[in-house]
């Protein structure tokens, strides 16, 4: 018999409440009749204490264990002319759940573009999914449900832009409610109601290789573009619920690497990052660059370089050799709790690129390849490759699609990949070939990671002398080409597998294919 959990007890409790009340109602009446001796009346004395602490205790119950509830006074905010100011909701991350607030205007503008509102939800590291009200001067109504990346700089609407029958004035209510679930597919509903029309309700699915399936808090958003006068938005109300576990749709693990998202790797939140326009070649030993936003690219030529909480972008002219580099001299640098992602997308831009380093909680996204191992010890860990550059028509391979990995290795030994999350890639997750023009492969290490993508997820391709990866304690999730296909290699080079499991059926991923 299982003991009843938080919610059976509001229930128990709030169907109780008045048999208790008038139960201590009853007693106290006996006690201070006089009807029956002392001994009754000490009976029904401890009755009526029973009743009235069992009644309090109810009513405790049944208010602390409701969802997170802000109602009372109206919270007017202040928006001004082309600025967004966003108020959150509940400090609590959830992957799964649903926010709701209730906001009005108590003057529409009369002029300008509109006021954008937005309720958002796993919002994270500039990244959320967004139920946008836009309210114009005439008083119109329009409804979109969009995806926010990019640092708040990028908003792609997911839905079509719906047009509401109701039309606000000032004062009139409009009502938001945004429900979240899912991993693999991420499923967004969405109702919104003006004043005392009916609900209209907006439903999208995001399956896109940019959906956000990381843990993030609710908040409300609101926009007015630089034409507008300043606005006046009064939030009446909000509420959050759901999970605050991560999303158990094709990701449930026990790989350390699946619960790497944006949340958990990259620049960490409250960072105040300083703009640095250009290049940055770092000549001098054991140089820390922190906090900064490099709008160029990072080439290390002296040894024990740390670069953290920073955000590198490259600059309008791509690089090969990744947005950060010791191809020239192999000198040895870090990369801690940054955030990499190519500004200008081109099918020319790699991430990290050359030997020597240590990448540690860094979040890459919008290049080709990630990383790229050219030659010995590399530790990639903690971190989240995802969202690579693609190219049906890639110039740089004569109009082929491109190869995009999120690991590449073409030389090296001591190679350690432990405790990341690598997906999205359309090549492999992780590529092992060998450049004859480099170190020959040797010891590589690709432990407890979470692994989707690419035809193959890991492809060990034919190279010159054997090597044997050890490819161990993995959860392997349900994207990619060939669906069974989670390891691929020639017999010459069969992997050390031991401990890996499929995330869907939480079975044993044991065996890998041959490449003949």
């Amino acid at each position: 018999m299982s003991m009843p959990q938080c919610g059976d007890a509001v229930v128990i409790y709030a169907l109780a409440l008045p048999f208790f009340i008038a139960l201590g109602l009853v007693a106290l009446i006996f006690k201070f009749s006089t009807f029956g001796g002392t001994r009754v009346r000490l009976v029904v004395g401890a009755l009526a204490l029973i009743g009235v602490v069992v009644a309090t205790v109810g009513l405790v119950q049944t208010t602390t264990a409701s969802a997170a509830t802000v109602t009372g006074p109206a919270t007017l905010l202040n928006v001004a002319p082309g600025k967004t100011i966003v108020k959150t909701l509940d400090n609590k991350a959830r992957a799964d759940g649903t926010a709701a607030v209730t906001y009005k205007l108590p003057a529409v503008p009369k002029s300008g573009t509109g006021v954008y509102a937005s309720l958002r939800v796993r919002s994270a590291n500039g990244a959320a999914y967004a139920l946008q009200t836009r309210v114009y001067p005439t008083g119109k109504v329009q409804v979109t449900v969009k995806r926010v990346s990019n640092a708040g700089k990028t908003a792609t609407a997911l839905t079509g832009t719906r047009a509401l029958t109701s039309s606000v004035k000032a004062g009139t209510p409009i009502a938001l409610t945004l429900k979240v679930g899912g991993s693999t597919k991420v499923a967004l509903t969405g109702t919104v109601k003006v004043g005392s029309s009916a609900s209209q309700k907006i439903s999208v699915t995001d399956s896109s290789t940019l959906r956000i399936r990381a843990k993030g808090k609710a908040d409300f958003a609101l926009y007015t573009s630089s034409s507008n006068p300043s606005t006046a938005v009064s939030l009446e109300s909000s509420s959050t619920s759901g999970s605050t576990s991560a999303s158990s749709n094709g990701t449930s693990s026990v790989a350390p690497g699946n619960q790497i998202s944006g949340s958990s790797a990259g620049v960490p939140a409250g960072t105040v990052l300083t703009r640095h326009e250009g290049d940055i070649v770092i000549t001098k030993p054991n140089t820390v660059i922190s906090g900064l936003e490099v709008h160029g690219t990072i080439t290390v030529k002296a040894s024990g370089a740390v670069i953290k909480n920073s955000k590198i972008v490259g600059g309008k002219t791509p690089s090969h050799i990744g947005l950060i580099n010791n191809v020239a001299t192999g000198s040895s640098f870090s990369v801690i709790d940054s955030e990499l992602v190519a500004a200008y997308p081109d099918s020319w831009w790699n991430g990290i690129y050359g030997s020597n380093f240590v990448v540690d909680g860094v979040n890459v996204h919008g290049v080709v390849d990630a990383v790229r191992v050219i030659g010995s010890n590399v530790t990639v860990r903690n971190s989240w490759l995802h969202g690579n550059l693609h190219y049906e028509a890639d110039p740089l391979r004569n109009g082929t699609p491109s190869h995009d990995d999120s690991i590449q290795i073409q030389a090296g030994s001591n190679i350690v990949i432990n405790g990341n999350r690598l997906e999205d890639a359309h090549n492999a997750a992780v590529q092992i070939t060998q450049d004859t023009s480099k170190t020959a492969l040797g010891s590589i290490q690709i432990t407890n990671n979470f692994l989707q993508g690419g035809g193959c997820t890991v492809n060990i391709a034919r190279t010159p002398t054997a090597v044997h990866p050890a490819v161990s304690g993995n959860t392997f999730g349900p994207e990619r080409v060939f669906s069974g296909c989670a390891v691929i290699a020639p017999v010459a080079n069969k992997p050390g597998l031991s401990g890996n499991t499929w995330s869907a059926t939480q079975q044993s991923m044991a065996t890998y294919t041959v490449l003949e």
